[in-house]
């Protein structure tokens, strides 16, 4: 893994640690500053767990072992990556009865803008290109969502087919299913999740990789999410704790940034190529 937006990484894996790794968590964002000098018995006696329990926890991040884990951490805290963190312990304390309407504004606003801080932390710029090619060679992309990511999903499909890509969006979910059962590989399927655990989402995304198309996803940046799993690209959103609790707009806003990172990396990547669309668009 690259050095870069771990205490990022590991305040949007929160919600999915177990309590003992999410005191590790707790341990480490106390004092990023000590982590260079702890042996992992130290860290582990720090945490009030086993040495078994800190190397579990660093494989499951995506590291290969403490050691690993630990350079990244000292060199984040070094000042080379600026650690952003969204306290989701606050989430829905952020919110009080009858408050001020300006204080109001002032903390939704500083928390989406919060979100998006994360989300440069975490996404990794390869990521993005790699989705990119995947577009420019596709024969059609088809894009799946629902519930509220539906949103995000229609402002994608017409990103895209401004952009002069052939692109299909189906509300209803069985056209969807249909949809996804025809792709082949020559074509390109977009899911859209926050959770990563939509069923309706994950069956047309694991259809559209049986039968040979590349999978994109958008969902948060946990890799133990079933979609993440199935992606061949993953462009990871924050995770926020807000969609379980049923006020996820912090979430739509993550993904509609991830949806306009993708559509101006790709006009810029094949800029020629784009243009004449975009301009017949806006005529």
């Amino acid at each position: 893994m690259e050095h870069r937006g771990v205490v990022a990484r590991l305040d949007a894996m929160r919600d999915q640690l177990t309590p003992q790794e999410r005191g590790i968590v707790d341990c480490i964002l106390s004092d990023l500053d000590g982590v260079a000098g702890k042996s992992i018995h130290d860290m582990a006696a720090a945490s009030s767990v086993s040495v078994a329990t800190i190397s579990r926890f660093c494989k499951k991040i995506g590291f290969s072992g403490y050691r690993e884990f630990q350079s990244a951490l000292t060199y984040e805290a070094g000042g080379r990556v600026a650690p952003v963190v969204i306290p989701t312990s606050q989430v829905l304390s952020e919110i009080s009865p009858h408050e001020d309407i300006s204080r109001l504004i002032r903390k939704v606003t500083r928390k989406n803008a919060q979100a998006l801080c994360v989300m440069e932390a975490l996404i990794d710029p390869h990521a993005i290109e790699r989705a990119v090619e995947l577009l420019a060679r596709a024969r059609s992309v088809t894009v799946f969502a629902h519930g509220s990511s539906l949103v995000v999903a229609h402002d994608l499909a017409l990103k895209l087919m401004r952009a002069g890509l052939s692109c299909s969006l189906f509300d209803d979910g069985h056209a969807q299913h249909l949809a996804a059962a025809n792709l082949r590989a020559s074509d390109v399927a977009v899911a859209i999740s926050y959770t990563g655990t939509t069923p309706r989402v994950l069956e047309c995304a694991r259809l559209a990789s049986e039968g040979g198309a590349a999978v994109i996803a958008i969902t948060r940046g946990a890799s133990t999410s079933g979609l993440r799993k199935i992606a061949d690209v993953t462009i990871p959103v924050p995770s926020t704790g807000l969609a379980e609790h049923g006020t996820d707009t912090m979430s739509r806003i993550a993904e509609m940034h991830a949806v306009d990172l993708l559509f101006a990396s790709y006009v810029t990547t094949y800029y020629e190529r784009c243009v004449p669309f975009i301009r017949r668009d806006l005529e």
